[in-house]
Order: structure tokens, then C-alpha cells, then sequence
């Protein structure tokens, strides 16, 4: 018998669980599983997800035994989280001590902007159009057949890993009080490292998390909804997925077994179609903030919405110290430029090209301010 110790491909162990269940050959298939799973618990990298994913997809169609499905599911499910998860913590891996941390006490918000290309934007219209169809028009099966895969391609790009957000759990550790995330972002990426960091956040139309009284809270405030929201198509019920490893595009509903998919819609023209108490309470936190730190503002007439939502604020605001993070100088130049002219109280910060030079800054700044007051 092969030594079990002995690392293997993992499409060698893929092809010998996919024969077992070709043959219905359980024994052979419980005895892959075994391996597999002594393989992993030994320390073997299993990196191939999309491969381990698809079998156990294909596998969903036959006639697995329970128990032997349930040990499938678990193994997959076990080796996608570590994969995901060492993604994720690669781009917001912390590579230095902010000795600022939770010195900041004002109300901040955290506007965070992503480009997408207009393809991105006109998929997930139809994407809207689809689910609207079937919340509003029960019972009919008119929308495009290619919607779930095209929704699943959508899906796959939204879980990329964002470089540019390097540094975010660090930046929310600088802030003492209550604050407000605004993106137009449909990534779940954002809110799985909040719920990583062990962070309490709000997402709308979510029931607020049991928390202690005196514990910070972050709300989180996606204009376009994301990716791993879900509504009800027949109860309007929302949940939120944070598992790193979930990669499902539609849920049954707890509250009435129905059919739940992804709440995301367009945010990119000039009239918001979801959540409108969203873009109200995210308008209303600009306003009320003494601090913005603004994350890849968008250029020109890209986010129309996002764009003019800031504009706006900043004229009925009692902002004063705005931060902005850009690699783009020409970028910095254009928001400053515009800042200054309309929020009349506030002083906007030198450029920064990222979020980890934000801290590096902030952190210097404090070492400064105990030498002064040494």
C-alpha cells in the first residue's frame, strides 16, 4: 500500500475520488477521502480550489451515500476557506506596528471607490433585470437562461483580491468612535475582513449584531449592494454571507424557503436603483463627519453617483480634515481643488499613494507629538 505520508498531485487525488464515484465504488471512495484528508492534516498544500470545487459540484448530480457527501463537502470546504483566507490576509498583511492606533477620536468616514469597466456594470444590470423579473412577475421563467453563468463569471471577478486596500484593518484601528464605510464596491471582500478582524458592523437591512454598548461599530454601506448579500424573491428577507470560502450564487430563505440571490444593481449612471436608505444614511454620514478619508476617488465622469454624492456633502458638511489616497497626483489635484471650493471649513491633507504610506505618516506624526510633549 502507498505510504500516506507521501505528498501526491492534487489532481491525482481528484481523478481517484472522481473514478470512485464513477464506479459507485464507496470503499474506494471513503479510502480517497481518508488520504486526502491524512494529506492535509500532515501539512500537504491543497492550492487547486477551482478544480476540488467543480468535483464536488459534478458529484452533487450523483448518487453519493450521506455520509460519504458530507465528508466530500467538509474537505472542500476545508481546504477552499485556507486558500481564500491566505489570499485575503496576503493584501491586507500589516507590515509594520501603528503606534497611532485608535488615536483618532472623531467621526470619520471611509468612502472607498473601484473602478469597474462597463462591461462589469452592464452585467450586472441584467443581472438586476433578472431578479427583478422574477420578484415582480412570480411564477414566469422569462429572463436570459445564460443569467447564472454569466452571474458566476461576474462573481469570480468581484472575489479578486484588492492590492489597493493593503493597510485597511490597521486604518480602522486608528479610529476610537463609531465611523462609516461608503464603497461602490460590490466585493465582499471589505466586510469579510471586518468580520475577520472580529470588527462589529452594520450592513443595511441586516438586523444590527449583538454587541456590548461600549464596543466601536462600523457601518457599511456598499451603494450597490454586493456580491455575497442576498434578498428574498418572496419575502423581501436579506442575509450576508462573511465565510471566506462561500462561493454560493443563490440561498433558500430561513424565513419562507424561498429563493434567494444576489442584491447588487448598477450603480454607475445617475439614479440609484437599490437601497435608497442606504445611499440616505451614507449622505447623512458625510454631512455629519469631522473627517473623510476618500480611497481611490473616481476621475472625471466615472461613478457619476458616488462623484456627486461627495460634491453635494461637501457643500452642506462641517467636514474638516479630508484625507485622500491616490496613486494618480492628477487625481489628488482635481478632488483638492474641488474640496476647497465647496467645504468651506476643511483642510485637505497631502496626497497619499496609499493606504500603508496614510499610516506610516499618521504613525511618524504621533512618534513627533510625544517627543513635543516629552
Amino acid at each position: 500500500m502507498t505510504d500516506q505520508r507521501f505528498p501526491e498531485a492534487e489532481t491525482l487525488s481528484i481523478k481517484r475520488l472522481k473514478v470512485a464515484i464513477e464506479k459507485a465504488n464507496w470503499e474506494l471512495l471513503e479510502k480517497g477521502l481518508e488520504k486526502a484528508e491524512y494529506l492535509r492534516k500532515a501539512g500537504q498544500a491543497f492550492k487547486q480550489t477551482d478544480l476540488w470545487q467543480d468535483l464536488l459540484l459534478w458529484a452533487e448530480r450523483e448518487n453519493i451515500p450521506p455520509n460519504l457527501w458530507e465528508k466530500l463537502k467538509d474537505f472542500v470546504d476545508a481546504i477552499s476557506e485556507v486558500v481564500i483566507s491566505k489570499r485575503q490576509e496576503a493584501v491586507i498583511a500589516e507590515d509594520y506596528t501603528a503606534s497611532a492606533q485608535s488615536s483618532v477620536d472623531k467621526n470619520v468616514v471611509i468612502v472607498y471607490h473601484q473602478h469597474y469597466d462597463q462591461s462589469v456594470m452592464t452585467t450586472v444590470g441584467k443581472h438586476r433585470a433578472n431578479l427583478n423579473n422574477i420578484i415582480h412577475n412570480p411564477g414566469k421563467s422569462g429572463f436570459d437562461p445564460k443569467w447564472m453563468d454569466e452571474l458566476s463569471e461576474l462573481a469570480a471577478e468581484l472575489g479578486e483580491p484588492q492590492d489597493d486596500l493593503k493597510g485597511f484593518i490597521s486604518l480602522l484601528s486608528m479610529f476610537k468612535g463609531n465611523s462609516s464605510i461608503i464603497t461602490n464596491s460590490y466585493s465582499a471582500n471589505i466586510h469579510k475582513m471586518l468580520v475577520k478582524a472580529e470588527m462589529n458592523v452594520i450592513y443595511p437591512g441586516i438586523k444590527k449584531p449583538e454587541s456590548d454598548a461600549t464596543d466601536k461599530i462600523w457601518e457599511f454601506f456598499p451603494l450597490g449592494g454586493a456580491i455575497n448579500s442576498f434578498i428574498c424573491t418572496t419575502c423581501d428577507n436579506r442575509i450576508v454571507k462573511t465565510e471566506y470560502y462561500s462561493k454560493t450564487l443563490v440561498e433558500n430563505c430561513g424565513k419562507c424557503k424561498g429563493t434567494m440571490y444576489p442584491d447588487i444593481a448598477p450603480t454607475g449612471g445617475h439614479h440609484s436603483e437599490i437601497i435608497p436608505q442606504a445611499w440616505y444614511n451614507a449622505y447623512e454620514r458625510l454631512i455629519n463627519a469631522k473627517m473623510w478619508i476618500i480611497i481611490n476617488p473616481p476621475f472625471h465622469n466615472d461613478q457619476m453617483q458616488l462623484r456627486n454624492l461627495l460634491l453635494d456633502a461637501a457643500q452642506k458638511s462641517n467636514v474638516e480634515d479630508i484625507r485622500i489616497i491616490t496613486p494618480k497626483f492628477e487625481v489628488y489635484e482635481l478632488w483638492k481643488s474641488k474640496f476647497l471650493n465647496l467645504a468651506k471649513n476643511a483642510h485637505v491633507k497631502e496626497n497619499y499613494p496609499s493606504i500603508v504610506s496614510l499610516l506610516e505618516t499618521s504613525a511618524n506624526e504621533s512618534v513627533e507629538g510625544e517627543k513635543v510633549s516629552q
